[in-house]
C-alpha cells in the first residue's frame, strides 16, 4: 500500500509540474482559455485529457516497441508539429481580437460559434503535445521503475490526473482574467487576447527554431 501511495503522489506532482513548467503548454492554452470567458476550465480539461492520452500512447510504444519504431524520428516530427500548432492557435485566436475591436456583440456571437471547435482543437493540440518532448519519459519510465505493478498503475493514473487538474485550473484562471478585463472595456480584453496570441506565435516560432535543421 505504501508503494501505491508513493506512486500516486509522485505521479500527481510530476504530471502537474510537467504541465506548468512547459512554456509551450501554457502558451497554446492561454489564448484558447482567455477567449472563453465562461467555462474556460473545460479548455484546460480537454487539453489535459488529450495530453495524457498522447503521453500514454507514445510512452507505451517506446517501452514495448522500442526496437521496431524510430522513436527519435517520431518525437522530432511531433515537436515540429507542436511548433506549427502554437503558431496556428495564436493566429486563430487573433480573429477573436479583431471581432472584439469591431463589435462586442459580434465578438460574443463569434465566441459562441468557436466554442465547439475550440474544444476539439484543445484536445487535438493536447494529444499532439503529449507525443512530443519529455512527456512520455516522465509519464512512463518512472512507472516502469516502481517495484510493484499497482504502484506503476497508480503513478500512470495520477500523472494523468495531475496533468488534467493543473491545466484545468490554469485555464480557469485565464478565463477569469478575460472575464474581469472584459468588464473594464473591450480594449483591455482585446489586449489580453492579443498578448496571449502573440505569446503562442512567438513560442511556436522559437520552438520550430530549436527543432529545425
Amino acid at each position: 500500500m505504501t508503494v501505491v501511495l508513493e506512486g500516486a503522489l509522485i505521479g500527481l506532482v510530476a504530471g502537474a509540474g510537467h504541465v506548468l513548467a512547459g512554456a509551450d503548454h501554457l502558451a497554446v492554452v492561454s489564448p484558447l482559455a482567455a477567449s472563453r470567458q465562461s467555462g474556460a476550465w473545460r479548455t484546460g480539461f480537454r487539453w489535459g485529457v488529450g495530453h495524457a492520452g498522447g503521453v500514454m500512447v507514445i510512452g507505451l510504444a517506446a517501452a514495448l516497441l522500442r526496437e521496431a519504431l524510430p522513436m527519435e524520428q517520431v518525437t522530432a516530427w511531433s515537436e515540429r508539429a507542436v511548433g506549427i500548432s502554437l503558431v496556428a492557435v495564436g493566429l486563430w485566436a487573433l480573429t477573436a481580437v479583431i471581432r472584439v475591436l469591431r463589435s462586442p456583440d459580434d465578438a460574443e456571437r463569434h465566441q459562441e460559434a468557436l466554442h465547439g471547435r475550440e474544444g476539439r482543437a484543445a484536445f487535438a493540440v493536447g494529444l499532439l503535445h503529449g507525443t512530443a518532448g519529455a512527456g512520455h519519459v516522465l509519464g512512463v519510465l518512472p512507472a516502469l521503475a516502481l517495484p510493484t505493478r499497482l504502484g506503476s498503475i497508480a503513478y500512470l493514473l495520477f500523472f494523468a490526473a495531475g496533468t488534467v487538474a493543473a491545466m484545468s485550473i490554469y485555464a480557469a484562471l485565464m478565463g477569469h482574467a478575460g472575464r474581469r478585463l472584459s468588464l473594464s472595456g473591450r480594449n483591455a480584453y482585446a489586449g489580453l487576447l492579443a498578448g496571449c496570441s502573440a505569446l503562442s506565435v512567438f513560442v511556436g516560432i522559437y520552438w520550430l527554431g530549436l527543432v529545425g535543421p
